[in-house]
C-alpha cells in the first residue's frame, strides 16, 4: 500500500486514513454563491475623482467564502490567509537570539507509518515529533503535517507522512536521533521568505477532519507568547468611507452584473436595497 502512487486527483479516492491534500473535501452549499456589497448613501457620493461615479452606488461583486482547508471551492483563500497568519506570528514571536527562521523536516520511520494512520493516533505521532524537535534544538516552530510526498520523477504522491516546521533554534544531534529512533531530521537552513515557504508547504499539507493543519509549538505557543492580531482590512466605501453592508438588486429588469466577474462596480442606486433592516453610519 505505502508504494502505490496516485495523481492529485486520485489522491481523495485512495486516502489512507482519510488523510487528503488540500481542496479534496466537501463544500457548503453556500462556498462560491455570490452576493454583492456596498454603499447606497449616494447623497455623499458627490465629488469622486473619476466624474462618472458622482451620484452612484458603490456595489461590490464577491464570492461567500467558507475559509477551510478541505473546501474545494474555498481552500485559495484559506491558504493566503494561513500563510499570513504563520508569516506575521514568526516575525512578532521572534526571541531576541535569532535573526531569521529556518525550515526543517522530521520524518518517522516507515515502521510508525501506522501510527499516522491509526484512528485517533495522529497526536501521539504529533507529540513525538515536536519532543524531538525540542532535542535536535528547535526552541519554537509551527508545525505542519504532509501525509504524502510527491514523486520527483513521475510526481506522482505516495502516503509517507511526515513534518515541515518553520521557526527559530540551532538544529543538533540529528544523527543521534535517528541511531536511537529511526526519525530522519534534516535542516534546511534558513529560508529567504518565510512567507513563501508556508505557502508552499500548507498548499500540499495532510488535512484530516478533526484535527489543526497548522500547530504552534515551543515558544512560538499559544500559551507561551501573545502577539498581536493582524488587522483585518475594513470594507468601507471608497467615495464615502462608511462601512459597506450587504445588498440586493431589486430591479424589475434582468440583473445589471449577470455574468460580470467579481469586483467593483458604480451604479444607480434605484433599484438596490440593504439586506439588514437598520442602516448605521
Amino acid at each position: 500500500m505505502f508504494s502505490n502512487e496516485y495523481r492529485w486527483d486520485e489522491v481523495s479516492e485512495n486516502a489512507v486514513s482519510d488523510w487528503y491534500l488540500p481542496g479534496q473535501g466537501e463544500k457548503y452549499p453556500t462556498c462560491g454563491k455570490v452576493y454583492y456589497q456596498g454603499c447606497l448613501q449616494t447623497q455623499y457620493h458627490l465629488f469622486p475623482i473619476d466624474p462618472s461615479q458622482r451620484g452612484k452606488a458603490y456595489i461590490k461583486k464577491v464570492k461567500n467564502n467558507c475559509g477551510r482547508a478541505q473546501c474545494p471551492e474555498c481552500n485559495k483563500k484559506w491558504m493566503v490567509e494561513a500563510t499570513k497568519n504563520i508569516e506575521h506570528r514568526i516575525e512578532e514571536g521572534k526571541p531576541s537570539q535569532y535573526r531569521r527562521a529556518i525550515h526543517v523536516t522530521i520524518s518517522p520511520p516507515a515502521s510508525e507509518w501506522s501510527i499516522f494512520e491509526g484512528k485517533g493516533e495522529y497526536p501521539k505521532m504529533r507529540r513525538k515529533a515536536t519532543r524531538l524537535a525540542k532535542k535536535a534544538g528547535l526552541i519554537g516552530f509551527v508545525m505542519i503535517p504532509h501525509a504524502y510526498r510527491q514523486n520527483s520523477s513521475s510526481k506522482l504522491w505516495r502516503f509517507s507522512p511526515h513534518f515541515h516546521l518553520l521557526g527559530y533554534g540551532w538544529v543538533v544531534y540529528t544523527k543521534m536521533i535517528y541511531e536511537k529512533t529511526g526519525w530522519i531530521i534534516k535542516n534546511h537552513r534558513i529560508r529567504k521568505s518565510v512567507g513563501a515557504t508556508a505557502y508552499y508547504q500548507i498548499s500540499h499539507a495532510g488535512v484530516k477532519e478533526g484535527y489543526h493543519v497548522i500547530s504552534w509549538c515551543g515558544c512560538l505557543a499559544w500559551n507561551k507568547i501573545k502577539v498581536s492580531r493582524l488587522k483585518k482590512e475594513r470594507q468601507v466605501c471608497p467615495l464615502c468611507g462608511a462601512p459597506t453592508l450587504k445588498v440586493i438588486y431589486y430591479g424589475r429588469g434582468s440583473h445589471p452584473l449577470e455574468g460580470s466577474p467579481n469586483g467593483e462596480y458604480y451604479l444607480d442606486s434605484d433599484e438596490w436595497r440593504y439586506t439588514s433592516r437598520f442602516r448605521y453610519i
